[in-house]
């Protein structure tokens, strides 16, 4: 079975292969169908190399409507050392 594949010819190279028989003009578009999944193959095996997997996101749904908030508590403020001063010396 043969693939569908829709060649990107100008003039020059319709027309040369139109003057070709039958059997030539196969044999043409088996090499360029060749050439084609050899081009293929080489870009998706360089993508593959190049590209490392993708991490799966940790995704977390959306709260339901009308639902409050998480509410924490707050940080606890830091304590400030006592006021230095003469007196305390």
């Amino acid at each position: 079975m043969r693939a569908h594949v829709r060649l990107d010819l100008n003039p020059g190279e319709r027309s040369a292969l139109k003057s070709l028989t039958a059997e030539e003009r196969e044999a043409v578009i088996d090499d360029l169908l060749a050439q084609a999944r050899e081009d293929l193959e080489w870009v998706v095996a360089r993508a593959a190399v190049e590209e490392p997997a993708p991490r799966p996101r940790a995704v977390t749904p959306p709260p339901p409507l009308g639902a409050r908030p998480e509410t924490r508590k707050p940080a606890r403020p830091q304590r400030r050392p006592p006021p230095r001063s003469w007196i305390n010396r």
